[in-house]
């Protein structure tokens, strides 16, 4: 019965399973800068609004809705929590991995499976972040040019804007002028009425949210996105080329070394003969602009991963002609791997269930090398990256310990942030849904009498001073890095996660 099924059908309920069903229990992910956006959304859903975005009341484009659209969306289904918040993310990573196995054109859905299997789509597919989308509206528009639907194309290209704004659609425009002037067919397609109608449509979709919101906070518009968020960024400097590069290659992970091994084969110089118009119509530009564009964060090379995965697909069988190399590698990688695990155990990190795990995972996906079979790197890469996750969440878990413990203790009462950092602030869309309870943020001490009259409890940040004296007070210790896991730390100092410096103690106080 399963054996009727297509294989890319299987491939993608295999993915569903793996990122979807793991999302429950798991409470915070890995952060970045999903807790402003779900605060941000928290917001627009208790304010009904679609247009204009909100943080704390005040009208906030640090960037456009289609993430705000998609949590809102996925709490009208599925109910308030972060199931509903992340579950978006899970679907857009496997329509992306869809798109970049159809473009591959190879058989099994291999492709797809290997673009999941990283650490930067197990990253962004699995939370509330940005870059899911703009991988999968990307490679989407790009499939549909490359099919000759050239209207459908830049209907998707103006839809792009809407994900973080109009750069990515401008890459896009000029990655496909760049494929003319390598075919040499650059003036045709300028000649070309399909193409003058398509890019006027695509155009007028990707403004229509600006200039919707524009009616009645143009100047807020012009302040945060276009002045501090975009044209702020061309003067600001943030890490150089080689860093830019460097931490790209490390989200490749656990495909890396699989990736270097092909790439010296003849059945890359081959696949490179065949595809390299392709290859670099679609990487040149964002390359390019991302390396020379001053402010560089790795984030932005995550649009080239599906280059990654069809030159490891188009060159399959070198693999298994460098399988004995790159099965070495692979073990010595691995046992780097183990020895980490072991220490995150004896620090407390992560529980004996998990480094069992690793433990029998990692033969697994150095025998894939020493087989040079991608199948099995692919299946062994995805089930890895999600153990990492769960690694990774698990410290989160412990993270929330404190607050969850008083929210079963109080459950009547409403807990609200009284804090002057809000860098702190913007994680509260983050921590309710986590928790499936509304946190509230006070900004000022007659509020703050207020909600302990009726009942309320106080979140104090570290060295606050509760207000009253007669108040009940629990710590909330957590962690200090906003990562959750200062691996930096860990890796120099081996610190346990009971070390005291790595905490901040919170305080949550009511009468």
């Amino acid at each position: 019965m399963i054996g009727r099924i297509p294989a890319r059908r299987r491939a993608w309920v295999f993915l569903f399973v793996c990122f979807a069903l793991g999302l429950w229990g798991l409470s915070v992910p890995l952060t970045g800068d999903q807790k402003t956006y779900l605060t941000i959304a928290l917001e627009m859903k208790e304010r009904g609004e679609w247009i204009i975005p909100t943080l704390f009341g005040e009208p906030n484009f640090l960037k456009p809705p289609l993430q705000y659209w998609a949590t809102r969306i996925g709490w009208a289904v599925f109910g308030f929590g972060l199931w509903g918040a992340l579950l978006p993310s899970v679907l857009a990573l496997i329509g992306a991995a869809d798109v970049v196995d159809r473009i591959s054109k190879k058989e099994g859905a291999l492709a797809g499976l290997l673009f999941a299997g990283t650490l930067a789509s197990m990253t962004y597919g699995t939370t509330a972040q940005m870059e899911i989308w703009v991988v999968l509206f990307y490679c989407w528009a790009w499939h549909l040019w490359w099919q000759g639907r050239t209207w459908s194309a830049f209907v998707v290209t103006g839809m792009m804007s809407w994900i973080k704004g109009p750069l990515y659609p401008v890459l896009w425009v000029l990655s496909i002028g760049f494929e003319a002037v390598l075919k040499k067919e650059a003036g045709a397609l300028l000649r070309k009425g399909r193409f003058w109608i398509g890019l006027s449509g695509g155009v007028v979709i990707g403004l229509a949210w600006y200039l919707l919101a524009a009616r009645t906070h143009y100047r807020e518009m012009m302040d945060m996105f276009f002045l501090r968020e975009n044209l702020g960024k061309v003067s600001t400097s943030h890490g150089t080329p080689w860093g830019l590069w460097g931490e790209f290659l490390g989200t490749l992970f656990p495909l890396l070394i699989a990736f270097v091994s092909v790439l010296t084969t003849p059945e890359f110089k081959n696949a490179w003969k065949e595809q390299r118009l392709r290859w670099l119509s679609y990487l040149a530009v964002p390359a390019v602009f991302f390396t020379f564009f001053p402010y560089r964060v790795n984030t932005y090379l995550y649009l080239l991963t599906p280059v990654v995965v069809w030159i490891m697909v188009s060159a399959e069988a070198g693999l298994a002609r460098r399988a004995r190399i790159s099965g070495w590698i692979a073990t010595g990688v691995g046992a780097g791997l183990l020895f980490f695990v072991l220490r995150m155990v004896t620090g407390g990190w992560i529980d004996w269930a998990l480094a069992a795990g690793f433990a029998a995972l990692v033969p697994c996906w150095a025998l894939a090398h020493f087989r040079g079979s991608l199948k099995g790197l692919a299946l062994t890469s995805v089930a890895l990256v999600n153990l990492i996750r769960v690694a990774a969440v698990g410290v989160g878990e412990g993270d929330l310990a404190g607050l969850k413990n008083a929210l079963d203790l109080w459950p009547d009462s409403t807990f609200a942030y009284v804090m002057p950092d809000e860098d702190i602030w913007h994680e509260v869309g983050m921590i309710s849904a986590a928790t499936g309870k509304r946190l509230l943020v006070l900004r000022n001490a007659v509020d703050a009498e207020r909600h302990i009259q009726t009942g309320g409890t106080l979140i104090l940040d570290e060295g606050a001073t509760p207000p009253r004296p007669d108040l009940r007070c629990l710590d909330w210790v957590r962690l200090r890095k906003r990562v959750k896991f200062p691996i930096r730390e860990f890796l120099l100092r081996g610190l346990p996660v009971s070390d005291p410096s790595l905490h901040r103690v919170l305080r949550l106080c009511r009468s």
